[in-house]
């Protein structure tokens, strides 16, 4: 079912037909045509340089998140903890002590003695400790283990 306006584009379609368009026109055409594939062509180029690139930094970005992901277990221990040494735990329901000598002399140390205090957190900072700056001023309960002769072996903080 043709309607009128059908009818009329046809007739518009069938005069237009045989015309061309001015010769500047069609090379403008023909050079845009031409710029966006080669522009393409660059882009693609590009890209099959840079995928490698991409593929490195990825795998360099996930190796360095395994890495930080393993090495962050020790990283966070503390600094008075000596590669082979091991918290010493007295009792299972109360906190470990935290050497700060080597775990050989603690081992040698039979009449060491318990002792109860309150260590400012500066203390603490120059035990090795990290410590908020902005409570550098506070306290903390502790217990430490000493020598008769007063020598510090390992802290142990109260809860």
């Amino acid at each position: 079912m043709e309607t009128e306006l059908d009818r009329q584009l046809a007739s518009l379609r069938a005069s237009v037909a045989l015309e061309r368009p001015p010769e500047r026109v069609d090379r403008a055409i023909a050079t845009a045509i031409e710029t966006d594939r080669g522009s393409e062509r660059a882009a693609s180029w590009r890209w099959r340089i840079a995928k490698p690139a991409w593929l490195a930094l990825s795998a360099a970005v996930a190796a360095t998140f395994a890495a930080i992901v393993i090495v962050d277990h020790d990283a966070v221990r503390s600094p008075l903890i000596d590669a082979g040494t091991a918290p010493v735990a007295v009792d299972a329901d109360r906190a470990w002590f935290l050497p700060v000598v080597p775990v050989s002399e603690l081992a040698r140390a039979d009449d060491a003695l318990v002792v109860s205090a309150q260590l400012s957190r500066m203390t603490l900072v120059q035990l090795g400790l990290p410590v908020d700056p902005a409570q550098a001023a506070d306290v903390v309960d502790t217990e430490l283990l000493v020598r008769p002769d007063g020598a510090l072996l390992a802290v142990r903080f109260v809860p």
